[in-house]
């Protein structure tokens, strides 16, 4: 049905997935603040493409998209 829940990650105990056909990663990286965030970006990039040469790669419906920084944290940026 497409219900996202969001849980604190300390509480959570047991976590089942259940989608049909397709489903969406939305990832949320912390970046030092002394990294450079252009280069962590490449890297990302090259994880899901050696994700898409994997025996998985086929089930992978679109590119990656990555919008770039998103907020500041105390000791991070969010990615």
């Amino acid at each position: 049905s497409g219900t996202f829940h969001i849980v604190p990650f300390s509480s959570v105990d047991t976590l089942s997935n259940y989608m049909r056909d397709f489903a969406y990663h939305v990832g949320e990286y912390g970046i030092s603040y002394r990294e450079n965030v252009d280069h962590a970006i490449v890297h990302l990039r090259a994880a899901v493409d050696e994700l898409q040469e994997s025996s998985y790669g086929a089930e992978l419906l679109e590119p990656v998209t990555i919008a770039g920084v998103s907020s500041l944290a105390d000791s991070s940026l969010h990615n």
